[in-house]
C-alpha cells in the first residue's frame, strides 16, 4: 500500500514554504543528468529543471508522483517514474545522484541501504556525485519524546482549516523510528476529515554512514552539518553527505 495516497494532497501544503533543502541541492548540483531518489511531488526536480540540468525522479509513490507530473508540466528536460531504487534499471550515465531528506531511511534494515546505495552507484558514471540530506540523529526532535503528539503544521483559509500532527517511538538499540502522520482539514460547518499515515524509519549515524558508502563504491567525501554547509558538529541539525564514485 502507498503510504501517501491519502495525505498526499496536504504534503505541500506543510512543504512547500520550507525552501533550504531545495536550494541546498541547487547550489551544490551543477553536472546533470541528474537522478533524484524519492522525488516525491517534484519539488527538487522541478529547482534542477529550471536551473538547466536534466533531471529524472523515482519513487515508490504512485500518488506523490501524479502531483510531481502537474508540477512539472512543460520542463521537458524533468520527467519521473515509479521505480524502487533497489530495483533500478537506469544505464550509467548520471553525472549526479541526490537523496533528499531521510529517503534512505525508508529502507528498513543495513543491507537494504547498502544495497540501495550501491544500486544508485551502478546509474552514476566513474568520478560521479552523490549528495545526501540526513537528519543528524543525535539531535532528532521527536527522539525520545515517547508516544507525544507534536503540531506539525497549521493553517486557515477559504473557510477551511488545517493541522498536521505527528507521534513518533524511538527504539535507540535498533535505531528505528516509527512515525505517524495525520492531517485533520475542518471545514466551515465543523465537520474534521482526517487522513492518517504511518511510516517506519530507520535512522543512520554519520561513521555508520561512511562505511554503508565506502562498501558500496564511493570515495570518502565531505560531511556537513546545515544547508548553509557548516561543519558537522554533534549538535548540528542535519547529516549532509557529498561524495564521488569511485
Amino acid at each position: 500500500m502507498d503510504p501517501y495516497r491519502d495525505i498526499v494532497e496536504f504534503y505541500d501544503l506543510e512543504h512547500d514554504a520550507f525552501d533550504d533543502d531545495v536550494s541546498f541541492f541547487a547550489n551544490v548540483v551543477q553536472e546533470g543528468p541528474v537522478l533524484e531518489v524519492g522525488c516525491g511531488t517534484g519539488r527538487i526536480v522541478e529547482r534542477l529543471a529550471r536551473k538547466g540540468l536534466e533531471v529524472v525522479g523515482i519513487d515508490t509513490s504512485g500518488a506523490m508522483l501524479s502531483a510531481a507530473r502537474v508540477r512539472l508540466v512543460g520542463l521537458a528536460n524533468a520527467s519521473v517514474q515509479l521505480m524502487s531504487v533497489q530495483a533500478l534499471s537506469l544505464p550509467p550515465r548520471f553525472r549526479t545522484v541526490i537523496w533528499p531528506l531521510n529517503v534512505l531511511w525508508h529502507l528498513p534494515n543495513l543491507e537494504a541501504q547498502v544495497g540501495a546505495l550501491r544500486q544508485a552507484r551502478s546509474c552514476l558514471v566513474e568520478g560521479g556525485l552523490l549528495v545526501m540530506d540526513l537528519t543528524n540523529p543525535l539531535t532528532l526532535a521527536n527522539q525520545h519524546l515517547g508516544d507525544a503528539v507534536q503540531l506539525r503544521f497549521h493553517s486557515q483559509g477559504n473557510g477551511t482549516q488545517l493541522q498536521a500532527f505527528s507521534s513518533t517511538v524511538d527504539s535507540p538499540a535498533e535505531q528505528l523510528l516509527d512515525l505517524s502522520l495525520w492531517y485533520d482539514q475542518t471545514d466551515e460547518s465543523g465537520t474534521v476529515r482526517r487522513a492518517i499515515t504511518h511510516l517506519p524509519l530507520r535512522y543512520t549515524y554519520r561513521f555508520e554512514l561512511e562505511l554503508m558508502l565506502l562498501s558500496a563504491g564511493f570515495r570518502p567525501g565531505q560531511t556537513y552539518g546545515s544547508y548553509d554547509l557548516e561543519p558537522y558538529e554533534a549538535d548540528s541539525p542535519n547529516l549532509l553527505t557529498v561524495v564521488r564514485a569511485a
